[in-house]
């Protein structure tokens, strides 16, 4: 699926709304100036309010980037601040299985083209309205118009582009529609796998129509909508303090259950201050894992109020390659100076491995290819040079690589990285920058190299934080893997599926569009004051808090 401008756009849209998110009496825009009305409660009067109360403090690294999340925040920060509001259509389980969420269950036909979803019968809307298939519906004709500027899904539908999801004609010839109030079906542009459909779900969100169907397209964007916006989720938004936190109160009426704790805070903390923030009892839980450096998380684990978890992940780092700037020739023997065993040690100690391929052997992920096995580079300086001179590489000129101010851990593998690049003559200027200025650089063809991550998805190949990668950001096109990509999002049986995640795998190595440099161990770090955490590989990213328990 393309997304070479989607993700910044959509970054660019929502910052602007973000001015208006916090409440008619509590709330300051992103730019500083006043909004409606500032935070009139003294801190001595919060902090005797919230100890009647039952709070969760959860720490994240980076600020917000926006509120209107519709259907798939591209960044876990975001999904942070999103999905306590706005329930998920679906999640998936450590161990790979489809579970229901607002979707409460769905069906396909028999030829494989209509499959048939029904919406949880008590899942309502934070004002009381029910949540109904016409939200769906009003959701997906946003997304799907050529204006929108944002995050896109929907991309099997019969009616719209399967590379872009972007209406072919007109919204009324999309194959979605209502059956009832709690039951939408969707028409499939061909027979497709029922799981692969579901799982193009996971993490997505759908908007309420009844407050926002009337706005008139263009004007979304300003809808003062967003300066209390009206979820679906556990909880209930209450307001925010600019760049430092976001506020949300009990939805008690949630429709799986209330959660066990009164207010959920989510505050912005540097990776750096992040250990002294959970040690302090600051910060109670981190909502993602692999924040701390190896370091700090060795002192985490000796601290007897935290809670540590380890385990294998899906989650791998990888040096993205502006493949309009270097060769086929060139991306092949870059492979051979680098040594990802030294990145991985020196970025997160034993919290991660050497990686070869986009899917984690040792996670056992079902799609992982032995075959590729006897492609893989062997860090070998001296041949890498000799490649680089005979492919033309000019050993003159300074190149960059791009890597999130705010990740600590990728910044220290940059410089690993800058160390190697030098042994083999090459000079690599490491540039920091926040996640918007490299998505601009990315996108405005700027970046010679960036140091990105994905967190992965379990158990299928159909995903696009293994694939868009290549024909976004990487600035490369190329039929055969197109043509494979394209195969593998109609397959039917895993056999196909995991023959043409194979020829994937395979073109990557051959072509080097990206090099994968380190699969990261999933590491969690909550008080043990919360129970009830679901610390498998994708545990935290479906965020379950009213499975949570708390003292």
């Amino acid at each position: 699926m393309k997304k070479k401008s989607s993700i910044i756009l959509v970054l660019c849209l929502l910052v602007s709304l973000i001015a208006g998110c916090g409440s008619a009496s509590n709330s300051k825009s992103v730019d500083g100036t006043d909004a409606a009305v500032q935070k009139t409660e003294t801190e001595e009067v919060k902090e005797e309010k919230a100890g009647a109360e039952k709070v969760v403090t959860a720490g994240v690294i980076s600020p917000w980037m926006s509120m209107c999340q519709f259907m798939w925040p591209t960044k876990d920060v975001q999904q942070a601040f999103t999905t306590p509001m706005y329930d998920q259509c679906i999640t998936i389980s450590g161990t790979g299985e489809l579970e229901p969420r607002l979707f409460s269950s769905w069906s396909i036909n028999d030829d494989n083209t209509v499959v048939t979803v029904k919406i949880h019968p008590e899942a309502n809307w934070h004002d009381g309205t029910p949540v109904t298939a016409e939200d769906v519906i009003w959701t997906a004709s946003v997304v799907t118009n050529p204006d929108w500027s944002g995050e896109r899904n929907f991309y099997s539908l019969a009616g719209v582009d399967p590379t872009t999801s972007i209406c072919l004609e007109s919204f009324d010839k999309v194959g979605i529609k209502a059956i009832d109030d709690k039951t939408v079906e969707f028409t499939l542009s061909s027979p497709m796998n029922l799981e692969l459909f579901m799982k193009s779900y996971y993490r997505t969100y759908i908007m309420p129509s009844h407050l926002l169907k009337d706005i008139p397209f263009e004007e979304l964007e300003s809808a003062e909508f967003w300066r209390n916006p009206v979820g679906n989720g556990p909880f209930k938004f209450d307001s925010y303090i600019d760049g430092e936190r976001f506020e949300y109160v009990a939805n008690e009426d949630y429709y799986l259950g209330a959660p066990d704790f009164d207010r959920l805070i989510v505050k912005v903390v540097s990776s750096s201050a992040m250990l002294s923030a959970l040690k302090s009892g600051d910060v109670d839980i981190l909502l993602y894992s692999n924040v701390l450096s190896s370091n700090d998380f060795e002192m985490a684990k000796e601290d007897p109020n935290l809670e540590v978890v380890v385990c294998e992940g899906f989650a791998h780092d990888h040096l993205l390659i502006n493949n309009k700037k270097f060769t086929q020739e060139q991306r092949v023997a870059l492979n051979y100076i680098i040594d990802k065993n030294m990145i991985a040690k020196g970025a997160f100690g034993e919290y991660a491995k050497p990686a070869l391929a986009m899917f984690n052997k040792e996670q056992g992920h079902p799609f992982y290819s032995p075959a590729i096995e006897d492609m893989a580079y062997e860090y070998d300086l001296e041949k890498g040079v000799q490649m680089l001179k005979d492919a033309g590489f000019d050993f003159n000129k300074t190149y960059t690589i791009h890597v999130q101010s705010d990740q600590q851990a990728r910044v220290t593998a940059c410089t690993v990285l800058q160390q190697q690049f030098q042994q083999a003559g090459i000079k690599l200027e490491v540039i920091q920058a926040d996640m918007a200025t490299i998505s601009a650089a990315l996108n405005g063809n700027e970046c010679d190299f960036a140091l990105m991550g994905s967190a992965g998805t379990p158990f299928d190949p159909n995903n696009e934080h293994f694939y868009y990668w290549i024909d976004g950001w990487n600035q490369m096109t190329d039929p055969k893997y197109d043509e494979a990509y394209k195969n593998i999002k109609t397959s039917l049986t895993f056999e196909e599926q995991y023959q043409l995640s194979e020829q994937i795998q395979k073109w990557q190595m051959e072509e080097s569009p990206m090099i994968y440099l380190y699969y990261k161990m999933q590491t969690f770090v909550y008080n043990k004051r919360i129970s009830n955490v679901d610390t498998s590989p994708f545990g935290l990213k479906n965020w379950k808090y009213e499975q949570w328990k708390v003292e």
